[in-house]
């Protein structure tokens, strides 16, 4: 089974690129398909990346593009990334081809992470840019002025430095046809917009479909695009832990079909609307107050639907604190004198009977969304767990939403402003920290075990995983706890 997949496979027909060639010196390597390229035969992806040399050579685009269509299969794509100047030209010989030239994808921020794969199409685009793209307020204004605007798109795909031409056979099955779900008629006229992860290639993949009736996604799929988790743990957890999520008044996706991509599954499931947390907080950090809010009145409502008092028991500090902890002390400076801190604060909290709670683990504000009747969605699921140590989602979600604010450019700075150990941190994080161990009635001694126990998970996680993904920053975290005692905010 290959290691990855590349966010370009997930146009094809069948979710997965088996047989593929590249022409071009100006390959992103993200978007590169894993394994060899296919010397001979049809291929269903034909990448097409000059280098600028390449592109302003005399007819070698025309020599390349008629190699490339040469080589498609039925069902096959090609994908050309080239400079501005030039698409006007591969636009035009593909269509002599009689090819069928998709709306432009505009790769943001660049082709190189692709963190956004966008086709610039009404009303996918109007979509995107209000409801989960995260920039600078400015730029979402003018991104929805100009999706609103007859031709504006078009001059996005026109001005935009990093933007990719699609175009299929005529008598192939369209771009994207993996997410008609079981039962239901294929729709050629389906468009999608693919989300992936800040993790790159070790984080899940997101893509929204949107049919030809209307403008919102009509069905969600999140994919990996390594192995480094598998949907179905979704799919068991929003069918068992989702539901007494649904219970505390959160909307919470519902799974369709779970199906194959090649040698990995995908998740069908149903869209829940809304705009990220992510992106209100970027563009308005004054409503951190109310939002962050409304995050832990839910919180505490759903501890309270799953909540079962329990003492704790050698094996779940084992598991959920000395294990991690033993893991990354190799990998932290002071890292054994931590290790032995924690051990000791084990052992003053083993048998203390807390309020076990089932966890989200991944509460960024990337995964809670809110509509305009103001109800809360959250998403992305495969990391649940029930009755789980307490106040793990809170200190996660309030070190979140303090990044969120700086459009996540320092996660170790949000930390210390909200749990460092110096300093006095905003007064809607304190009191929101009172309320909830006081609802929750954790025993003070467990809170610290739980803020230590919340980084470190994440910590291991991360290194385990991180692969080719650059930014340790839970890591850097941790180091920050091992350096000192850290105190919660009172």
């Amino acid at each position: 089974m290959k290691d990855y997949l590349s966010p370009l496979e997930l146009l094809h027909p069948d979710g997965v690129a088996r047989r593929w060639i590249a022409v071009g010196g100006n390959h992103p390597e993200l978007l590169l398909p894993a394994g060899a390229t296919e010397p001979t035969g049809s291929v269903d992806l034909a990448l097409l990346a000059p280098t600028a040399n390449e592109s302003t050579a005399r007819h070698w685009l025309e020599r390349a593009v008629d190699s490339c269509v040469e080589r498609l299969g039925v069902d096959g794509f090609l994908y050309a990334l080239v400079p501005r100047q030039a698409r006007a030209t591969v636009r035009a010989s593909l269509l002599r081809h009689g090819l069928v030239v998709e709306p432009p994808f505009a790769h943001i921020p660049n082709w190189n992470s692709s963190q956004y794969l966008l086709p610039l199409a009404s009303p996918v685009a109007e979509f995107a840019f209000a409801r989960v793209i995260h920039t600078k307020r400015w730029k979402r204004t003018v991104a929805l002025a100009l999706a609103r605007t007859p031709g504006g798109l078009q001059l996005i795909g026109t001005a935009f430095p990093w933007v990719g031409l699609a175009a299929r056979r005529g008598e192939g099955r369209a771009l994207f046809d993996w997410l008609t779900p079981r039962g239901t008629t294929p729709d050629d006229k389906r468009s999608a917009f693919v989300r992936t992860s800040w993790r790159g290639r070790e984080g899940a993949v997101i893509i929204y479909g949107f049919s030809n009736s209307g403008g919102l996604p009509s069905i969600v799929a999140k994919a990996s695009l390594s192995t480094a988790f598998d949907p179905a743990d979704e799919s068991r957890n929003l069918r068992d832990i989702g539901q007494s999520a649904r219970a505390a008044g959160a909307r919470v996706p519902q799974p369709v079909e779970l199906k194959r991509l090649g040698g990995r599954s995908v998740l069908l499931e149903t869209p829940v609307l809304g705009s990220t947390l992510a992106v209100v907080l970027g563009s308005r950090p004054d409503r951190v107050a109310d939002l962050l809010g409304e995050v832990v009145r839910w919180l505490e409502a759903w501890n309270g639907v799953t909540v079962k008092r329990a003492p704790l028991s050698d094996a779940r500090l084992q598991r959920d604190v000395l294990s991690p902890a033993a893991f990354l002390a190799p990998l932290l400076e002071r890292g054994d004198e931590y290790r032995i801190r924690l051990e000791q604060l084990c052992a003053g909290v083993a048998g203390t009977t807390v309020p076990l709670v089932h966890t989200h683990n991944d509460l960024t504000m990337w995964n809670v969304l809110r509509d305009e009747r103001g109800r809360l969605g959250v998403l992305d699921w495969e990391g649940a767990r029930r009755h789980d140590l307490p106040l793990l989602d809170f200190f996660y979600a309030t070190t979140d939403a303090w990044a969120a604010l700086r459009k996540y450019d320092d996660r170790l700075a949000a930390f210390e402003a909200c749990f460092g150990a110096s300093g006095e941190p905003p007064s809607v994080v304190s009191s929101l920290y009172e309320y909830f161990v006081r609802a929750m009635e954790v025993p003070r001694p467990v809170v610290e075990l739980c803020l230590h126990a919340c980084w470190v998970r994440h910590a291991e996680k991360e290194c385990r995983s991180r692969g080719r993904a650059a930014d340790p920053a839970f890591l850097q975290i941790v180091q920050s706890l091992a350096f000192r005692r850290p105190v919660a905010p009172r």
